[in-house]
């Protein structure tokens, strides 16, 4: 195994550096010493260890914490620079086993997914088997998902539920800590694509600071939850952010296209829905988009809470549409 050390403040020189460690076979432990940089109490040290990933039975890598050695991070003790130390222990933790499969169903793909704990596990071919180690802790839950990132319309990521795989987080069955799984099973969701953009009016041509949330959701409930996708808005000049949905390939679905937005002085309207008109701040008037294909050019516009005619512009049906919803919203 590796036990390394690294810098955890940026101090300049201060760097990193490792030590292989060779536990002997019938050994329950083994010393080490670790050479570092002096510091001068400008720094401290973060400690860890790293196993190859087909050792037997522990989890790839723990942090040094006061506690005892731990998979979490953010639970990690540093130790000062400046001064020596002694008395660290490391222990190995020990792992539990999620495995199962992952197949493409009717696509016709050899999917790159990715099941993770902290690290990618990369696996070709259908079906294909996997095997992540987790540590072996009982008060946790562990959700598992793949990812895929190939050139193919598939829901990303789809999450493990029992007997099925589900596109909707909330959905997703969680495994109890502290034990080994088998047959924990994924299948690639084919999916749909529904793209466009979310534009600013015109009477804004600044922005600082602000989010917008593109919400799909099946008013059919067939499909449950919701399937989003956020970008942060900064910068001046009108703003038109693209966006793309990916969503479960299902003909019973009907898709309601939700605009949420979040800004610092509150000016505009905070929910939006597309119509085929334009852009309405009414649920009642949204258009649905009938599922089993895919579909662009579904365009939303922000609201302001008090809309005004462009100076030297005249209003257009879809802007017409606009205020006349809004006014109908404030009133």
């Amino acid at each position: 195994m590796r036990i390394s050390f690294a810098d955890s403040q940026g101090w300049p020189g201060a760097g990193y550096g490792s030590e292989i460690v060779f536990l002997p076979a019938g050994s329950s432990s083994v010393p080490f010493t670790l050479t570092v940089p002096d510091g001068d109490g400008a720094c401290s040290w973060l400690l860890d260890y790293i196993l190859p990933d087909d050792n037997d039975g522990y989890f790839y890598r723990g942090y040094y914490a006061d506690s005892g050695t731990t998979a979490s991070y953010s639970e990690r003790t540093l130790l000062p620079c400046g001064e020596d130390h002694s008395g660290i222990r490391i222990n190995l933790i020990p792992a539990r086993v999620i495995a199962g499969t992952i197949t493409t169903g009717a696509i016709q793909a050899n999917p790159r997914s990715a099941v993770e704990y902290e690290k990618r596990a990369t696996v070709y071919g259908s079906p294909a088997q996997y095997i992540i180690k987790v540590p072996d802790v009982d008060n946790v839950l562990w959700e598992v998902r793949y990812e895929y990132d190939g050139n193919l319309d598939v829901v990303t990521p789809g999450y493990y539920k029992a007997y099925e795989t589900t596109a909707v987080q909330p959905a997703a069955t969680l495994l109890q800590g502290g034990r080994d799984y088998d047959d924990i099973n994924l299948n690639l969701l084919a999916g749909n694509t529904i793209s466009g953009t979310v534009s600013y009016p015109i009477e804004k041509i600044d922005l600082w600071g602000g989010k917008v949330v593109i919400i799909a959701e099946d008013m059919n409930g067939n499909v449950p939850g919701k399937i989003s996708s956020w970008r942060n808005i900064h910068g001046f000049g009108p703003m038109i952010i693209s966006y793309a949905l990916n969503v479960p390939d299902t003909e019973s679905a009907s898709w309601r296209i939700k605009v949420k937005h979040y800004d610092f002085e509150g000016e505009f309207i905070p929910e939006i829905y597309y119509t085929s008109l334009g852009t309405s701040a009414l649920e009642q008037e949204a258009t649905l988009l009938p599922g089993g294909r895919d579909y662009s050019g579904i365009d939303l516009m922000l609201l302001l809470k008090k809309p005004t005619e462009p100076e030297g512009k005249s209003l257009s049906p879809g802007f017409l549409h606009q205020l006349l919803s809004t006014r109908h919203q404030l009133q």
